[in-house]
């Protein structure tokens, strides 16, 4: 199966010209969405964008059955970083049927619409000169898995969070991102 725009991660240089076009522009809820995205591998789409109050629980953010992409109800752990972004936008002080994204840019009852994200995200790579039709917003789950399975070599812990079925699951999907973690053990290859 060949590559698509929707497998190409961010490289460090790419996400801090994004992260500064986007503090430049102002958009406290956009870096929000993506830190979500970024630190709890939640998937762009009804996933987050209907993500209410009541789904943040004290360690996990809870993806209910009807918006997951495998339709079962999965908790997703809240690492410090994402504990620390919805702590600073203080998200659990609002009513609990709040949506945390609305086109208001704070919570409210109605979330924002399918391609809100999509068409700010469009703008900003536009700005930063990567709208190449190859980065998406997705690409942020992406580079947070490669990232933390660079940092923990743990394809179990990365399993989990992705909330893939098994860790065959996600070795593909880590090749496929073009993460080959056996570059010691390929150098011990004989010569010919």
């Amino acid at each position: 199966m060949a590559a698509s725009p929707i497998y190409v991660p961010y490289t460090e240089a790419e996400r801090q010209r994004i992260t500064a076009e986007i503090l430049e522009r102002g958009d406290e809820q956009f870096l929000l969405y993506i830190g979500f995205i970024y630190y709890g591998f939640i998937r762009s789409g009804s996933e987050l964008r209907l993500l209410r109050v009541k789904e943040l629980k004290e360690r996990t953010v809870l993806v209910p059955a009807a918006r997951a992409k495998n339709g079962k109800a999965e908790h997703v752990a809240i690492v410090k970083q994402l504990a620390a972004l919805i702590e600073q936008h203080r998200l659990c002080s609002y009513p609990p049927d709040y949506y945390v994204f609305t086109k208001e840019r704070q919570l409210g009852p109605v979330p924002v619409g399918k391609n809100w994200f999509a068409k700010r995200h469009r703008k900003v790579l536009e700005a930063v000169g990567l709208n190449d039709g190859e980065h998406t917003v997705y690409g942020y789950k992406h580079t947070g898995a490669i990232n933390l399975y660079l940092a923990t070599k743990d394809i179990e812990l990365v399993r989990r969070h992705c909330r893939h079925a098994h860790a065959g699951i996600t070795a593909t999907y880590l090749r496929k991102l073009g993460l080959f973690d056996d570059e010691a053990q390929l150098d011990k290859m004989p010569d010919f």
